[in-house]
């Protein structure tokens, strides 16, 4: 399995969509794999308006009605007309099954990649309209629900930090900006920081010949990270043993180790004993 291959990019979208709509939150419920079935159809996300009525000034939600299915496809996946179809039939099923007015639903594709292909097929074969409303979003006009492409890459920074910070390519003061932010988030974007910080680990490194295997090979490099995750209660029991692991290996004193990661003395010296034991 690669590097790309293991980095939880759904479980950190759902989390960057919620913090992009935070100010909405008493508004809006959200949620995480909607099981259409006993069959194994899912939607990605979906957001239920709870006052019908409320109205979004955010621009990713400001079409939204009342029930809003959201696709997903992580940096390096495609988006096909395959893949259009099949979440325009989920639209409906999901009407039909839930007894909601298709008037009432609306369909968002958050894309890393910009579906050229798709955005001819939906022109030219189904005879749509796709037109830019702001940066970084399309509107496919012709539909019967609203639907629009939103691609994540071509975000405006100040306004969707989140979404549009989801992959990796990131520079250093991306990722302390993305870390900043989280503090007011706490908890709720653990999954986030773990995948963002796991896809630019040679921006952490400084160092983009060294070809680290591990997240927290990478910690254990860049000190300051661990300390910023540290605060935010981000860096789990694992992580943090093998980034102490790594550093007494590397030569470190047990002193310094327990003074970057903010672990006890004690700990770091027990760390210390487990590694000297045979096997």
């Amino acid at each position: 399995m690669d590097d790309k291959e293991k980095i939880q990019w759904h479980p950190a979208f759902q989390q960057a969509i919620k913090a992009e709509l935070a100010e909405y939150r008493d508004s809006l419920s959200f949620i995480e794999e909607y099981q259409l079935t006993t069959e194994p159809l899912k939607i990605d996300s979906l957001i239920v308006k709870k006052p019908p009525g409320v109205h979004i000034e955010k621009n990713i939600g400001r079409m939204f009605r009342g029930h809003n299915i959201v696709e997903y496809k992580s940096p390096d996946d495609s988006f096909s007309a395959d893949n259009y179809n099949k979440v325009l039939a989920y639209s409906y099923l999901y009407a039909s099954l839930t007894k909601t007015s298709i008037n009432d639903v609306t369909v968002t594709l958050v894309l890393s990649k910009r579906p050229v292909n798709l955005m001819k097929y939906l022109e030219s074969e189904l005879s749509l309209t796709v037109a830019k409303d702001s940066s970084g979003i399309y509107y496919v006009t012709g539909e019967r629900m609203p639907v629009q492409i939103v691609l994540s890459k071509s975000l405006p920074e100040e306004e969707n930090l989140w979404l549009r910070s989801l992959r990796g390519g990131l520079g250093k003061s991306t990722l302390r900006q993305i870390l900043d932010e989280s503090r007011k988030h706490g908890s709720e974007v653990r999954a986030y920081v773990y995948a963002v910080l796991d896809a630019n680990r040679k921006t952490m490194e400084g160092d983009a010949e060294m070809g680290m295997g591990s997240l927290a090979e990478s910690l254990v490099k860049n000190p300051s990270f661990v300390e910023e995750i540290g605060k935010l209660g981000f860096v789990d029991v694992s992580i943090v043993t093998k980034a102490a692991e790594r550093a007494l290996q590397m030569g470190d004193s047990p002193e310094h180790v327990a003074q970057v990661l903010e672990l006890p003395l004690s700990r770091v010296l027990e760390i210390q004993g487990n590694l000297s034991k045979p096997g």
